[in-house]
């Protein structure tokens, strides 16, 4: 395992504060409804951003490299740990962090990619991709608004397995996520420091199965779920010559997360 994966297994293994109870949570008990707790807190938590505004990295080319990090509310996945594991465990926030890149081209079109490559063990393994699109409407029409107004698309993925014991076998569960989610913006770029505001719709899935050692346990371990939530989104990116510093608290799924940017522009 290289150093970046050590950092990254670091992050992932604290993420899922849940891992270290899976072998006593009884999965294959797992209701609907706990299914929709666990997919709307995991969607909230891996929900694409680049912590940026409306605007573009510039009007013909621009390009950014960073790292981008934070931390989700996770009230309902907590319950579901404390109903079917421990009452004592604490799953009540969950934590995120990836490798950022964006370019701007002309026409006010911007590409975005977040990344995490796959890390951990063979106990417990995670990766996630997410990319996003963004037309800034303001560089072709309406340019002498006083400020940016974008729509954006984004879609994410994500890939969590763990093994655990139920009734005595082990069992290898694999639970996959994805997302996708349109959204509104709307900034204001005041020099060095660009507040901005971001209003939308996510649709999350989830699913999960597991397979026991001995062949199926119990006909096999399977859940889906599937949500759909208003989001938003309030933050500010701090422009430094060729570093950004961003924040960013947004509101989903009945939950929030806050979110952190570091990077380099040019």
């Amino acid at each position: 395992m290289t150093s970046l994966q050590r950092v990254f297994a670091t992050i992932f293994l604290s993420v899922f504060a849940i891992s270290a109870h899976a072998s006593n949570i009884p999965l294959q008990n797992l209701s609907s409804d706990d299914m929709n707790k666990i997919d709307g807190d995991m969607s909230a938590n891996f929900l694409h951003t680049s912590v940026s505004g409306a605007s573009s990295l510039g009007h013909i080319w621009g390009f950014e490299i960073g790292v981008v990090g934070g931390k989700t509310a996770s009230p309902h996945l907590n319950d579901v740990v404390h109903t079917e594991a421990d009452p004592n465990a604490d799953a009540g926030t969950l934590y995120t962090g990836e490798l950022l890149g964006v370019v701007s081209v002309p026409f006010g079109i911007t590409g975005e990619i977040g990344l995490v490559p796959s890390v951990g063990s063979s106990d417990f393994k995670f990766n996630a991709l997410d990319i996003g699109a963004k037309w800034t409407i303001t560089e072709l029409f309406l340019s002498d608004l006083p400020f940016s107004l974008a729509v954006k698309g984004t879609y994410s993925s994500y890939d969590l397995s763990f093994s655990g014991t139920q009734s005595g076998v082990n069992v290898d569960y694999k639970y996959k996520g994805t997302e996708t989610a349109l959204m509104g913006q709307i900034s204001k770029n005041f020099a060095i420091i660009e507040p901005y505001v971001s209003v939308g719709v996510v649709n999350g899935k989830g699913n999960l199965t597991g397979n026991g050692s001995s062949g199926l346990f119990q006909a096999g371990v399977s859940g889906d779920a599937s949500r759909s939530s208003v989001m938003w989104n309030v933050g500010a990116e701090l422009k430094l010559i060729v570093f950004k510093l961003g924040a960013e608290y947004t509101n989903l799924f009945n939950t929030n997360r806050v979110t952190g940017k570091l990077s380099f522009y040019f």
